[in-house]
């Protein structure tokens, strides 16, 4: 079979790379809480990208892939160490399809799709990275 394949657009990486990190187990303690399946997480960031496509608004597409979340607490004799099962959701800003949305758009897009799998998989925590920043949104409390 051959197939030919031409290049659309260039485009300069290092400001348009994101990534979503969130852990799939709720709650602190190992032995308790429900731990979610990496499928759990794809379903909910194909709903969200279908409740935007469904409103004309744009979404981003990505690459989830499955993993394990160390984490650290404290220091000295006082340092806790644990983990988690984890995914990460990333991906490039299409050149062709949001070459033109603010980094501030792309930003609040981010934020809107991390908080909605933090809520369907219980979390408190979830970590975001984009160009070169990185922050974490967590659950506001009451």
């Amino acid at each position: 079979m051959d197939v030919q394949y031409k290049r659309i657009k260039a485009q300069t990486l290092q400001g348009r790379r994101f990534t979503i990190v969130v852990g799939l187990h709720e709650g602190f303690d190992p032995e308790a809480g429900v731990t979610h399946y990496q499928v759990t997480a794809q379903r909910a960031l194909i709903q969200w990208m279908e409740r935007r496509g469904a409103r004309q608004m744009p979404y981003l597409n990505g690459l989830v892939t499955s993993g394990g979340y160390i984490y650290s607490h404290g220091s000295g004799a006082a340092t806790s160490v644990g983990g988690e099962p984890a995914i990460e959701f990333t991906g490039i800003i299409s050149t062709s399809y949001l070459a033109d949305m603010s980094n501030q758009d792309i930003e609040d897009m981010l934020e809107e799709m991390a908080a909605t799998l933090g809520a369907v998989l219980g979390q408190i925590r979830v970590e975001i990275a984009f160009m070169d920043r990185a922050w974490a949104i967590v659950v506001q409390q009451p």
